[in-house]
């Protein structure tokens, strides 16, 4: 089969010929000059439908708005960056919970001997031991690429020049402090989850998801449409907020990533202000609950009931046009 290469106008004109509803205005700014058509599709998949015509599969926007699906590609945009400012938050103030209960029972040093704070009843010593190895290599070319000026101060490190655990904590990725999590023994892991106020098993659960989530932000990856593959542990009370349908509850979209960050950052600062991340869903939900389903919301007064009208404005009438 040979591949054509389509003009923009083209382009445009093939979302139209299945059914899409393209506008003047779409046409004089065509946003597929700026943003591959691909990409696009991809967000425009969600509300669209597959049909079966002449016996080939069709992918139809009957109804859809091209104006829509730009939306939904600068509000992921949007989305995307708050939500790593919130992870971030979250970040941080683990890290800082975990140095303060490491250093506090084992000293500064006492995080270099993994057999003394990880769950020896989990892991047998061989494995312990392994993983201190690898930690203790990794930690060691993390810190040759740190410019920290209190790493290379001998008084902050050990006799194998590695750095009290306040130091060594900074130079940790999300990912390394979920893996250290992951060794803890229970009564280690219970003290940092108590400040959060949840359970190890939700705070481990909850990070892996978060931690997930980062990368996709990181990467430029679509996160409106996401379909996690491990569902976190799900609160007994988020389950009203949660689409449902035919007694099954959607636990694998966006929405639940959202009432995690809600509820850990509920612990870390009361009065954070999820302004954006309320403006990017009140612009995705187009005040639909079908739309709000999409996200993994059961309605819009789900959306509204997490993120408070102080933070939720209702779309306007220009904001149905796209940002230039």
């Amino acid at each position: 089969m040979t591949v054509k290469n389509l003009s923009f106008e083209e382009q445009l004109k093939l979302f139209q010929s299945r059914g899409m509803i393209v506008s003047n205005d779409d046409i004089k700014r065509n946003k597929l000059s700026n943003i591959n058509y691909y990409r696009l599709k991809e967000f425009a998949a969600p509300l669209s439908t597959v049909k079966t015509i002449d016996g080939e599969k069709v992918r139809r926007y009957d109804g859809v708005k091209f104006s829509e699906i730009v939306i939904r590609y600068y509000q992921d945009k949007n989305l995307r960056i708050h939500l790593f400012h919130a992870i971030e938050k979250i970040e941080v103030s683990l890290k800082t919970q975990l140095s303060a209960v490491l250093g506090e029972k084992y000293g500064a040093f006492g995080y270099l001997r993994f057999s003394s704070w990880c769950n020896r009843e989990e892991y047998c010593r061989h494995y312990l031991e392994l993983k201190n190895s690898e930690f203790k290599r990794r930690l060691k070319q993390k810190l040759h690429r740190s410019n920290y000026e209190d790493l290379r101060n001998q008084k902050n490190l050990n006799s194998e020049k590695l750095p009290t655990i306040w130091l060594a904590i900074d130079v940790l990725s999300f990912g390394d402090l979920i893996s250290l999590l992951d060794l803890m023994s229970i009564k280690n892991l219970n003290s940092i989850a108590d400040h959060y106020k949840c359970s190890h098993g939700e705070l481990l659960s909850w990070l892996k998801c978060l931690h997930f989530i980062r990368n996709c932000c990181a990467h430029n990856s679509n996160v409106i449409d996401v379909k996690l593959k491990t569902t976190p542990k799900v609160r007994e009370e988020w389950k009203e907020y949660l689409y449902h349908r035919n007694g099954r509850i959607f636990s694998n979209r966006i929405a639940i990533t959202l009432l995690i960050i809600r509820n850990l950052i509920k612990e870390i600062n009361p009065s954070y202000r999820f302004d954006e991340i309320a403006k990017s869903l009140g612009s995705l939900a187009f005040e639909k609950d079908e739309r709000a389903n999409l996200l993994g919301f059961n309605n819009m007064s789900a959306i509204r009931a997490n993120f408070p009208r102080k933070y939720y404005k209702k779309r306007s009438k220009t904001a149905t046009k796209p940002p230039n």
